[in-house]
């Protein structure tokens, strides 16, 4: 999420535009092409604004319209007769969207109405005192609109009660009306509370998907003034950068009508008992992260806020089971041995990686033969600063890497010395006296065990990484907390290294006995010819097995061939 705002912001930094100017855009989408700014307290105001407009022209032919009622009226003839017309009303931009405002409907039909009487040559101030865009709209919403900030004019909208600026580019909060009851701000590039004094009537605030931290900032001159209004029954804050839970709860402890209240996906929310705490602080909150609170949790978690006040790490539980359908090592038979390198193992780890926090690897395992797999049976708890580095790793995900190592147990230079010493003496020795050593090699005492040990040492020849998968984590930051499944793995080298090469010598073996004897046995080659005929006829009888149950049996050996992983993340 960091990383798409930055980007966000890099693209429209130089891009300027007022949510003034895109309101008056959405009023000429739907076909408002004059904009009525003021209003007028009597007709004098408006005919000195007229004449003035008739000077600005340089036309002497047009005449100063005279006052009619409240209506200033031209001097052409049967104007108010012209009004009644049979012409039907043609819209060209009905199909255009006109969501922008509860009131926009309303407010276009009453424009309409109004071109009429100006094409007939009528002014009337108190239709033009209402189509005022600063008195007539009550709601706004202008969502991705590319608005980059808020302009004085705005201020204008006095009778502004509801307002959406969510999905833009706004940095800054500033010139809004004191009017408004309820205010969306989601979604924007906003990093510093703003300061909402003076807003007597607001009620919901919601700047979710921001870079908010903190409720203090230098646009609040004084900060012991009021943080936030406290007519505030519902805040929003959720997606954005609080770390620390106590200055949180000391402010908002000061707003005794809070009900809803969400800090879903910011750093606090992922502390083990971030929900008990608020819980504990709060007798007035019903709805905590979109979720209700029942009375048996407020009895609960009465006490845990002094519990758990200072708690700053949050816990994430890793167990692995198994991965399944791998490929056996290399036979140690077939590898080529270096002077004085001993025996080989292979053995098989998994390394856990998560952006920002430390690698860790699990135990070494082997392979077992029977099923194909490794049990790896795997349980740690990942122990981290609930940060903003933190939550954002969550948004990459964590990887899962399956390593192949080879060991090899190999002399120690120290002691080949003497060790040849030892061995030319045994050279010499006789056969009886071999034969005495094997018999005695069989009855070690631990003390020569250990000492036979200490000649070699057990070295990693080789670590490949040889599978993979990716599991994302934002789902943890939605309010999920716990995640287990079966994921397939993604090759990171050819599968064909990787594969097990089997010996075939026994069979060769048992093809040359078989041989031999045919050859010599020539009756009983004779009744194996007719045995192995009955075979072939079976075999022929088998292909006749249709298409269908071909791709079936492919399909199924695919899937048993499949590399997978058994796991599970717990969010504690």
């Amino acid at each position: 999420m960091a990383l798409s705002l930055e980007l966000v912001e890099n693209k429209y930094s130089s891009r300027k535009t007022s949510v003034s100017n895109a309101f008056i855009d959405q009023l000429y989408s739907i076909g408002v092409n004059k904009i009525f700014y003021r209003t007028y307290k009597n007709t004098n105001t408006k005919q000195r604004l007229l004449l003035k407009e008739n000077n600005d022209k340089n036309n002497n032919e047009i005449k100063f319209p005279q006052i009619y009622n409240n209506f200033i009226v031209s001097n052409s003839d049967n104007i108010l007769k012209k009004i009644q017309t049979t012409d039907p009303d043609v819209d060209f931009y009905e199909n255009q969207k006109a969501d922008f405002s509860n009131e926009i409907e309303e407010y276009k039909s009453l424009y309409k109405y109004y071109q009429k009487i100006l094409s007939l040559g009528i002014v009337d101030i108190y239709i033009e005192n209402q189509l005022s865009i600063y008195q007539y709209f009550k709601s706004l919403i202008l969502i991705n609109k590319n608005i980059t900030y808020i302009d004085k004019n705005f201020k204008k909208f006095e009778k502004l009660q509801y307002l959406s600026l969510t999905g833009n580019y706004i940095k800054t909060i500033e010139n809004l009306p004191t009017s408004i009851e309820k205010l969306h701000l989601n979604a924007n590039l906003i990093t510093e509370w703003p300061n909402f004094s003076g807003f007597n009537k607001l009620i919901h605030i919601g700047l979710s998907y921001n870079k908010i931290s903190t409720f203090y900032s230098p646009l609040l001159k004084n900060m012991n003034s009021s943080l936030i209004p406290s007519t505030i029954i519902s805040l929003d804050l959720s997606y954005n950068n609080f770390e620390d839970i106590v200055m949180i709860l000391n402010v908002l402890t000061q707003i005794r009508n809070l009900k809803i209240l969400s800090f879903m996906g910011n750093p606090i929310f992922l502390l083990p008992h971030y929900k008990q705490i608020i819980i504990s602080k709060f007798n007035s909150i019903t709805i905590l992260d979109e979720k209700k609170i029942n009375i048996s949790e407020k009895e609960e978690y009465n006490d845990f806020y002094n519990l758990y006040q200072n708690e700053t790490d949050l816990c994430l539980n890793v167990s692995i089971k198994s991965v399944i359908n791998v490929d056996g090592p290399p036979e140690y038979n077939d590898e080529i041995l270096e002077p004085g390198q001993g025996a080989t193992e292979y053995v098989y780890s998994i390394k856990i990686i998560l952006e920002n926090f430390d690698c860790i690897e699990t135990n070494e395992e082997i392979w077992n033969e029977e099923n194909r797999s490794i049990n790896f049976n795997y349980n740690n708890n990942i122990i981290h600063k609930a940060d903003i580095k933190a939550r954002d790793s969550f948004y990459s995900g964590i990887r899962f890497i399956l390593n192949r190592k080879k060991y090899s147990y190999v002399k120690n230079q120290e002691k080949n010395i003497k060790n040849t010493e030892v061995e030319e003496k045994e050279n010499v020795s006789s056969k009886k006296d071999k034969s005495k050593q094997k018999k005695k090699s069989k009855k070690l005492s631990q003390a020569e065990i250990d000492e036979l040990k200490n000649l070699y040492t057990r070295t990693l020849m080789e670590e490949i990484e040889i599978y993979d998968v990716y599991i994302p984590l934002n789902s943890f930051l939605h309010g999920e907390k716990y995640i287990e499944d079966i994921y397939i793995l993604n090759p990171l080298i050819d599968e064909n290294i990787l594969r097990r090469v089997e010996e075939n010598t026994s069979n060769d073996k048992k093809k040359n006995k078989g041989s031999k004897k045919n050859n010599v046995n020539g009756k009983k080659g004779e009744k194996s010819k007719e045995s192995e005929n009955n075979k072939t006829k079976g075999k022929d009888k088998k292909k006749n097995i249709s298409s269908k149950d071909i791709k079936e049996t492919v399909e199924a050996e695919n899937i048993n061939l499949t590399k997978k992983i058994s796991l599970s993340i717990k969010l504690n």
